[in-house]
């Protein structure tokens, strides 16, 4: 895994691999931030990496956030900068903390961040995302609503209480076996 997402190379550490290996997640995570920290996107990568760690603030209230369009991680980053309605005040807290806390500790390590491509903000978490999930990237299989050919090769389905047809394609942050 430390070789596919470029930290590991030829068994040594790369520059990367220290970047990622200064943050206290899992190098996943460690992945998306720094990769985030080089787009110009720290907040917004920072955030998706707290949100992927902790407990879902708004678990109980996903039926909402499906019907508003926020049952995602790029919408729950948006509700994380606006009003918290419906999400658990305690789980909220914890995950604003984990987040300003990777903001501070990749600034301290790597400098105030990359430049922006001038691509928007989304777009640059979502290939942060790709950096630390390489083998979870999904492509929605013809005919089929919510199933996915992962690039690892793999099957995966969204859950039958999600979306009834899914994007074309989607990073898969979370992964629970079928049974």
């Amino acid at each position: 895994l430390l070789t596919r997402l470029g930290a590991l190379a030829s068994g040594g550490i790369t520059p990367f691999g220290r970047a990622v290996a200064a943050l206290p997640v899992h190098p996943r995570l460690g992945c998306v931030v720094v990769a985030g920290h080089r787009s110009g996107c720290l907040a917004k990568a920072a955030a998706a990496a707290a949100l992927a760690s902790e407990r879902d603030p708004w678990e109980r209230a996903s039926g909402a956030l499906q019907s508003a369009g926020q049952d995602d991680l790029l919408g729950r980053i948006a509700l994380l900068e606006g009003p918290s309605s419906g999400a658990d005040p305690g789980a909220l807290r914890a995950v604003l903390r984990v987040r300003d806390q990777l903001i501070d500790v990749a600034r301290r390590g790597l400098g105030e961040g990359g430049r922006g491509s001038g691509r928007d903000a989304e777009d640059g978490v979502i290939d942060a995302l790709i950096m630390g999930f390489p083998d979870r990237v999904a492509l929605r299989r013809t005919g089929s609503g919510g199933r996915y050919l992962l690039s690892s090769g793999i099957g995966a389905a969204l859950p039958r209480d999600g979306l009834a047809v899914g994007p074309e394609c989607l990073v898969a942050i979370s992964i629970q076996p079928l049974g």
